[in-house]
């Protein structure tokens, strides 16, 4: 685990998905492997769509998952080589991949992959190569996709509208499909009862009849994948190779999209920056009235007898500006014909409106309290602590905050340690027979790993956590 902690920048990866948290109240992760290489990767939440139970909190237990990328063509080669033909890769140098009509043909993709529609198992032909629900992708896969592709297309429309566009849109789908299982129930050789797993029908002879076997069908879930490459190239479309974690256990079949939606219980997902929404708006009305106010000020005005105005001797009216505006000298003719003999005639108006500015910035920095305060942040909590504040009322702030944002510390890191787990076991999985490495650990000594047969699919019972408790039990563990 701390290898691939490093090897993979995991606390990067980490940290991307608790900012989408924040904003957008969805955290994903993809676990799987490309160009047999195990990998982490965080999802886009705006390029993600999902369908599950809405009990089930998390993604990976859901229906389906796709993810939309636009593509390099370089990176969508990379990405999927094993899985493409050379006319394949040719077409997506070219930029050849897009359809006049990019509506997509279910009954072509039914005949090409040998599947069928979504249906009800009990109303499916069992005369199929592969007997599994949705496994031809008509039935889940395009309506979905046409969904996404519709959104991208909405959000795109500049990008993909243009025929020589340098990317491409690239969905991947994840779905839960069936397998139809034999469980045959059989007599060894010794006289004892076992117990063996079929895929699909199985015919038993009269003799075993007789024998007292017995095969009794049933249906469980299986992953598929599938990617769709522009509008004309479809590639691995297969069944997830790693989804059945135990030889033990033929259920609980799940999705390598791993993620949870913050706070949608009975409700839609509200994020922490969502919270903040409403006081966002009104501190951008009020900053508005505050900018047209400053435009509107003029400070202090001053009123004069105009006939004052020197008129004489190369003056005007813009001379006079210009001594008024930039010497601050207000030069004034009182002997010219129709002038007031009266020097102090001249009157200094205030119509400066600071007082009501000032008042607008007190509402400004109100509204900025609150938006930190309504999502449990205080200003202990972010570190402004006053010079007369007391250590024991700094204290009880900052619990006030833990308490309040607890729940979403709680579910973060819960979906690490769920991550973690599947990585290890996809590790786990991806590991030969026979590999062996070599570790160095952090007290310069060195550990050997050789993998043994059956490993694959061993239960080895091993779980991340990190919660305090966990911590004392590791410490406790060291020192017997």
């Amino acid at each position: 685990l701390k290898k691939y902690i490093k090897k993979l920048n995991i606390k990067e990866i980490f940290n991307k998905g608790w900012v989408d948290a924040t904003v957008v109240a969805e955290e994903i992760y993809w676990i799987g492997t490309i160009n047999g290489e195990t990998v982490v990767e965080c999802v886009n939440p705006v390029n993600f769509v999902c369908d599950k139970s809405y009990d089930v909190a998390y993604i990976d237990e859901g229906e389906f998952a796709i993810r939309g990328e636009l593509m390099s063509h370089s990176n969508i080669i990379d990405r999927y080589r094993e899985y493409l033909t050379e006319d394949e890769i040719k077409a997506i140098d070219r930029n050849d991949v897009f359809d006049a009509n990019p509506a997509l043909n279910s009954q072509t993709m039914l005949q090409d992959y040998g599947g069928f529609s979504y249906l009800p198992y009990n109303q499916q032909s069992e005369s199929y190569k592969y007997p599994l629900v949705g496994s031809g992708i008509p039935g889940v896969f395009d309506p979905v996709t046409e969904y996404i592709t519709s959104g991208f297309s909405n959000g795109y429309q500049g990008i993909l509208n243009n025929r020589f566009r340098k990317h491409i849109l690239v969905l991947h789908a994840e779905w839960m499909s069936k397998r139809k299982i034999c469980t045959l129930n059989f007599i060894t050789e010794e006289g004892t009862p076992d117990v063996m797993y079929l895929d699909g029908e199985f015919e038993l002879t009269p003799e075993m009849k007789e024998q007292g076997w017995t095969a009794e069908y049933t249906w469980i879930n299986e992953a598929w994948e599938g990617t769709k490459i522009g509008d004309k190239i479809y590639c691995k479309i297969q069944p997830n190779s790693f989804q059945h974690k135990s030889s033990n256990k033929l259920y609980g079949a799940k999705l390598r999209y791993t993620g949870i939606i913050y706070n949608n219980r009975n409700a839609s997902p509200t994020s922490q920056v969502d919270q903040m929404k409403p006081y966002n708006e009104l501190y951008n009305i009020v900053m508005d009235k505050v900018r047209a106010t400053l435009n509107k000020d003029k400070g202090d005005i001053m009123v004069f007898d105009i006939s004052q105005v020197p008129t004489q001797e190369g003056w005007d009216f813009e001379k006079f500006m210009y001594f008024v505006e930039e010497k601050g000298l207000l030069p004034l003719n009182t002997h010219q014909e129709g002038a007031s003999k009266q020097f102090n005639t001249t009157t200094i108006l205030n119509s400066s409106i600071l007082n009501y500015i000032s008042k607008n910035i007190e509402l400004l920095r109100y509204l900025k309290e609150q938006c930190t305060e309504v999502i449990g942040f205080t200003p202990q909590r972010l570190g402004n602590v006053q010079a007369t504040e007391t250590a024991t009322a700094t204290n009880a702030a900052l619990e006030k905050s833990y308490t309040q944002t607890e729940h979403y510390f709680r579910l973060h890191n819960n979906l690490k340690g769920r991550v973690l787990t599947n990585l290890l076991e996809q590790v786990k999985f991806n590991l030969t027979e026979g590999h062996e490495d070599t570790y160095f650990l952090n007290d310069l000594s060195i550990a050997f790993l050789k993998v043994s047969a059956g490993f694959k699919f061993s239960d080895t019972c091993v779980y991340v956590g990190d919660s305090a408790k966990d911590a004392q039990i590791l410490d406790i563990a060291k020192q017997m």
